[in-house]
């Protein structure tokens, strides 16, 4: 289990920052400014049988790599949580539309639940369904840049997609022009439309 890190300033061939495979367990933990290989975080060979993913209460920004900052792929019928996350800022070199925020694939169920996933280049959320096995993605009470119609999928995922919001999360760092010390703060101002617009009245993001 995976809990209270600070991963940053990693560069690597495969996953630059964390790579979990058959299992996921992330928690209150700060993935940022790490760089090459294919993916930030790898989640891979998740299964039926194995125990639920989570990914929970972890900012994910300025990181770069040909893929997505969190990667999930060859699973086959597992499920995966992304619940109170802030995906921001990352980047994708290979210039595949697939590639940016979070990408997934194969037979798995992604849940995605009080989260903002914003700014990622050059998207935020990809799905490959590639398989016999539909892959279902379900999105609630998260703000995601683009809104549903800003996905980039192929084959036929079930994308379950309610209670989101499109709109500039407004994170401190947003007024860095003018304050620069707040450069890099992805706290939420005051007036942030992501504050008390989550499920049960709280916060989206980490």
């Amino acid at each position: 289990l995976l809990t209270n890190l600070h991963i940053f300033n990693n560069t690597a061939e495969g996953a630059s920052a964390i790579y979990f495979y058959d299992w996921v367990y992330l928690k209150n933990s700060i993935i940022d400014n790490n760089s090459g290989g294919q993916k930030v975080i790898s989640v891979q060979r998740v299964e039926a049988g194995d125990a639920e993913g989570i990914i929970e209460n972890v900012l994910i920004n300025d990181n770069s790599c040909s893929e997505s900052a969190i990667t999930i792929w060859e699973c086959q019928g597992g499920t995966i949580n992304l619940t109170s996350l802030t995906i921001a800022n990352n980047t994708s070199t290979s210039g595949n539309n697939f590639f940016g925020g979070v990408y997934f694939e194969a037979a798995v169920t992604m849940n995605i639940r009080n989260s903002i996933i914003y700014s990622n280049e050059p998207t935020n959320i990809g799905i490959s369904d590639n398989s016999t096995t539909p892959v279902t993605a379900n999105i609630f009470y998260s703000d995601i840049e683009g809104g549903k119609d800003g996905i980039v999928y192929n084959g036929n995922p079930v994308i379950n997609y309610e209670n989101n919001i499109n709109a500039i999360p407004l994170f401190c760092d947003y007024a860095s022009n003018v304050y620069p010390n707040l450069k890099g703060d992805y706290h939420l101002m005051p007036s942030s439309p992501a504050v008390g617009t989550g499920e049960n009245g709280v916060n989206m993001g980490a």
